[in-house]
């Protein structure tokens, strides 16, 4: 038997081996340069690999994918189209050609590739979002609410679809909403930057100090050479009647940006309200140079002789 099998390995074609190999290390080749972002480079390799092999799906996904992150959206959906026509039930690749109906501002074809694909599984829950998206983009904010809370229901650690609805409710002006949902998010993950800067500006507009205070003490340490978060942190503490915190921030605003005039101004009045007059008047006449001064009258309350 063993006799047999090598006699029958021999017969075999070994051009086909070759091919084989060459094609493998192809693809292994374009992956890489699709992971480093050099997707012209990448999509020669794919135009190789389909000349060794025309059914090779994944180097037209691919091919697909590189014209797609080029913004050449006509020459993905081509690629997009073949690899549909070697396996038309690929639900991911009806997702892919709607993302670039969608990138290419084409909503009602993006809608119908995304109606694809939930055809075959409709519990393909990136093509929900992406026709949420699709509904935001019309102007149907309603249909792009329910469909994101029906996602939401579904998938309960799904972050995207609470990020997209909070920008929704935001966008519409319902900030309590908004506030809700990206708070939900953040209990899934509350170290994800964009969501606690996301609900940091919320409370802020809102003014709810304290739970401001405590995102600030999350986030500024991810972002510590950000004199505009300093900055935001001093008023809070401001508020909430802590000078000597509010005196450290403003210090850590001029630290990294000393043309900050805001940040003068404010200085001056803590330093006032701690007895530091000379500082004071040295602050507010370099807020006034700047030209930043709300009251004017502050000048000849802390510069007096």
């Amino acid at each position: 038997m063993k006799k047999l099998t090598v006699f029958c390995f021999l017969l075999m074609p070994m051009g086909l081996f070759a091919q084989e190999i060459s094609v493998s290390a192809k693809l292994l080749t374009v992956y890489q340069l699709v992971g480093q972002e050099k997707y012209k480079e990448a999509l020669k390799e794919i135009d190789e690999v389909i000349e060794l092999d025309k059914n090779q799906i994944n180097a037209y996904i691919f091919g697909g994918l590189c014209h797609k992150s080029l913004e050449h959206y006509d020459s993905a959906d081509l690629y997009f189209d073949k690899a549909l026509e070697i396996k038309p039930q690929n639900i991911d690749v009806h997702f892919l050609k709607a993302e670039n109906f969608f990138e290419a501002g084409k909503l009602e074809e993006s809608s119908m590739e995304v109606d694809k694909a939930l055809y075959y599984d409709n519990n393909y829950y990136k093509a929900h979002i992406l026709k949420a998206r699709i509904y935001h983009k019309k102007g149907d904010f309603i249909e792009a609410e329910q469909t994101l809370l029906m996602v939401m229901n579904k998938q309960l650690y799904n972050l995207e679809s609470r990020e997209l609805l909070a920008g929704i409710y935001l966008e519409l002006q319902d900030t309590a909403l908004a506030l809700n949902v990206i708070s939900q998010a953040l209990m899934i993950n509350p170290l994800i930057e964009k969501n606690l800067k996301f609900r940091i500006e919320v409370l802020n507009d809102l003014g709810i100090y304290k739970a401001l205070l405590t995102d600030l003490n999350a986030y500024i340490p991810l972002v510590n050479d950000d004199p505009d978060m300093y900055f935001m942190r001093a008023q809070a503490y401001l508020h909430t009647g802590d000078t000597i915190s509010a005196l450290r921030d403003l210090n850590e605003v001029l630290h990294y940006n000393d043309n900050h005039a805001e940040a003068f101004y404010y200085r001056a009045i803590v330093r006032n309200s701690l007895f530091d007059r000379e500082g004071a008047c040295e602050d507010l006449k370099k807020a006034r140079e700047r030209r930043y001064m709300p009251n004017p009258e502050l000048i000849n309350t802390f510069c007096t002789e």
